[in-house]
Formats: C-alpha cells, sequence, structure tokens
C-alpha cells in the first residue's frame, strides 16, 4: 500500500475510533440514560452497531468494509468521472471470493436482460482492471475482478 493511502486509511480509522467515542460519551452524558434499566440491551446495541472487532475477518467482509475508501482511490487515481462512479462503479456489490477472483454484481434495476448483458460486459471491459489494482493499493492484496 502506497505511504499516501496508509495515511488515508490511517487517518479514516482514527476518525471512525474518535465518532465512537463521542458517541459513547453522549450517551452515557444524555438524560434519557438510566444504568438501571436495559443498560445490557443498550451496551449490546451499541456494540453490534459500531464494534469492528466483531466484523468477520475474511477477504470478502475485508473488501466490503473498505468498499468506499477502494472506489475513492479508483476514482482519485484513476481520474473516474462522478457521472462514471454513479452510473458504473456505485451500482456493484461484492459478492464473493474464490481462489483471488473477487466476484462483483453490477445491478441495475431499469435494466432488461439485454441490457443487463451489454452493461456487465462494459464494466467488466473498462473497469475491472482499474477496480483489481485499486483494491491491491488500497487493501496490499491482489485479485482478479469478474463482473456477473
Amino acid at each position: 500500500m502506497g505511504f499516501f493511502w496508509a495515511n488515508v486509511k490511517a487517518n479514516i480509522e482514527g476518525a471512525v475510533a474518535n465518532a465512537k467515542m463521542h458517541y459513547y460519551e453522549e450517551k452515557l452524558r444524555s438524560d434519557d440514560y438510566d444504568e438501571d434499566e436495559d443498560e445490557e440491551e443498550d451496551y449490546n446495541e451499541v456494540q453490534e452497531e459500531y464494534d469492528t472487532d466483531s466484523i468477520e475477518d475474511s477477504p470478502v467482509a475485508n473488501i466490503q468494509n473498505n468498499w468506499k475508501s477502494i472506489l475513492l482511490v479508483l476514482q482519485t487515481e484513476y481520474n473516474i468521472q462522478d457521472i462514471q462512479m454513479s452510473t458504473w462503479i456505485k451500482p456493484l456489490r461484492v459478492e464473493n471470493e474464490e481462489d483471488n477472483i473477487l466476484n462483483l454484481s453490477f445491478r441495475n434495476p431499469d435494466d432488461n436482460e439485454q441490457e443487463h448483458n451489454t452493461n456487465v460486459k462494459y464494466v467488466q471491459k473498462r473497469f475491472a482492471e482499474l477496480l483489481s489494482n485499486a483494491i491491491a493499493e488500497y487493501m496490499d492484496a491482489q485479485y482478479v475482478v469478474k463482473i456477473k
């Protein structure tokens, strides 16, 4: 991972940790917080929502958790325009990984089957290698990206 992106990742992680700390502080300071009533339930809710340690440590989960940052790398490093991002990249969803092949699905609810197939071919040809490079740069792991 490049020095710049390592710093970006560290800043994002720091901001998340800071937001968690402020959330907990506000939760404890709030007037409606009653330690005797549903304390364990409140704690579990907060943990489920904010505890990154509970997130599965699989490659797919790691990519899903870092997807926005990976897309930022893609957009900035490869000069992808906003319209291209919203049309072709944002509809992509991480499905699974097998033998270092990362399968992404392209979903546009307005597409019929023929349009879908055409769009998948276009995204595969135009963006799959760039996505693979962005993932490698941000995650320091190499995957072949396949669009379905």
